[in-house]
C-alpha cells in the first residue's frame, strides 16, 4: 500500500525517471509472494476442518483470477482515462484490502520451536528440508512446478493467439481472458461446495491431461469463438488442478510447518514465472506461437502420465495422510 501510494504520488507530480520506476516496481513485487504465503498459512486459522478443503479450493484460484481481473480493469481505466487514474484505483483497492484484513481477526500463529526469531533464509531451509524429506510430497511438488512452468505461458500466449493466429482486434484479448476467468471462477465455486473430494491423484492427472488437450486445440483452432470456448475449458481444468493441489497441501502439511512450506512453494513459483515467460517468448520468436502451444500441450500430456504414477500421500481428502 505504501509503495503503491508513493508511485501514485510520483505520477500525480508528473511522473518519475525510468530507473526509479523500475526500482519501485521491483520492490513492490518482492512483497507480493508474502501475501500468497500468509494467506495459505493462515487458512486453517480462518476456517474449521470441515470447510478447509472448500476454502483451499477457492483460495487456490483467487490470485490467478485477481491477476486477470486486474489486467482487464487496469487496461480499461488506462484506455478511458490514464495510467495515473489506474494507479489511483490500485491504491484504493489496497486500502480496501487492508480494511478487510483488519476485520478478519486472525489469531496467533502456532508457536514455533525457534520462538519466532528465525530469519527468512532459515525459514526457506527448514521448509526445503521438510519437502525433500517427504519424498511423495517432493515428487508431487516437482510435477506441480513443471505444470506451473507450462501453464504460466498462457498469459503471454493469449495476446499472441489473437495477433498471430486469429488476426483479430485487441478487444479479443479481453474476451479470451474473460472466458478463461469465467471457467476458473465457476469451477472454483463448484469445487468449494463439493462435500467429498475423492481420487485426488487421478483427478489431478485428468485435469493436467485436459489442459494439455486444450493447449493443442488452441494451436489449431482458427475461429475466435471456438478459441473462446477452448479457453473457457482451459480455465475449468486449470482451476480444478490448482484447487486439488492446494487442498492436498493443506491436508498433508502439518500446521506448524505450513508457513515455511508455502514460503518454499511461492519462492520457487516466483522464480519459475520469469523463466516460463522467457521460454514462451523465445520459442514463439524462433519457431511460432502455434508450435510453442503444441510443445506445451505435449509436455502437459506427458506430465499427466507421470502424475498418475506418483507415490500417494493420500488417496481421498477424507483419508488421513500417509506417513513419510
Amino acid at each position: 500500500l505504501c509503495l503503491s501510494t508513493v508511485l501514485f504520488a510520483f505520477f500525480l507530480q508528473g511522473g518519475t525517471s525510468f530507473p526509479a520506476l523500475c526500482a519501485l516496481v521491483f520492490v513492490l513485487s518482492i512483497f507480493m509472494p508474502l501475501v500468497d504465503d500468509a494467506s495459505s498459512a493462515a487458512l486453517e486459522q480462518l476456517v474449521d476442518e470441515e470447510r478447509l478443503a472448500a476454502a483451499a479450493a477457492v483460495q487456490a484460484t483467487v490470485f490467478e483470477l485477481s491477476n486477470i481481473l486486474a489486467a482487464v480493469l487496469s487496461t480499461t481505466v488506462m484506455a478511458a482515462y490514464s495510467a495515473t487514474h489506474a494507479l489511483g484505483v490500485t491504491v484504493t483497492l489496497y486500502v480496501l484490502g487492508v480494511a478487510f484484513l483488519a476485520r478478519m481477526g486472525v489469531g496467533q500463529a502456532p508457536e514455533r520451536k525457534d520462538g519466532g526469531k528465525g530469519a527468512y533464509v532459515a525459514e526457506l531451509k527448514e521448509g526445503f528440508r521438510y519437502l525433500v524429506g517427504t519424498r511423495p510430497l517432493f515428487a508431487f511438488v516437482c510435477v506441480y512446478f513443471t505444470v506451473v512452468f507450462f501453464l504460466q505461458q498462457t498469459f503471454i500466449l493469449i495476446p499472441l493467439i489473437v495477433k498471430v493466429l486469429l488476426k483479430e482486434s485487441v478487444s479479443w484479448v479481453g474476451i479470451l481472458e474473460t472466458s478463461f476467468s469465467v471457467g476458473m471462477v465457476t469451477t472454483a465455486f463448484l469445487v468449494s461446495i463439493q462435500t467429498r473430494h475423492r481420487h485426488v491423484y487421478r483427478t489431478y492427472s485428468i485435469a493436467i491431461a485436459m489442459t494439455g488437450l486444450c493447449m493443442l486445440s488452441a494451436a489449431v483452432v482458427v475461429s475466435p469463438y471456438l478459441t473462446s470456448l477452448v479457453l473457457l475449458t482451459l480455465g475449468v481444468f486449470f482451476a480444478r488442478m490448482w484447487s486439488f493441489s492446494s487442498m492436498l497441501f493443506q491436508k498433508v502439511v502439518p500446521e506448524e510447518i505450513k508457513g515455511r512450506f508455502f514460503s518454499v512453494i511461492s519462492t520457487a513459483a516466483a522464480g519459475i514465472t520469469p523463466l516460463s515467460y522467457f521460454a514462451v517468448g523465445t520459442l514463439s520468436d524462433l519457431l511460432s506461437p502455434r508450435i510453442t502451444m503444441t510443445i506445451d500441450g505435449v509436455g502437459l500430456l506427458i506430465l499427466a502420465a507421470v502424475a498418475i504414477r506418483l507415490p500417494r500421500l493420500i488417496e481421498h481428502l477424507d483419508d488421513k495422510p500417509v506417513a513419510p
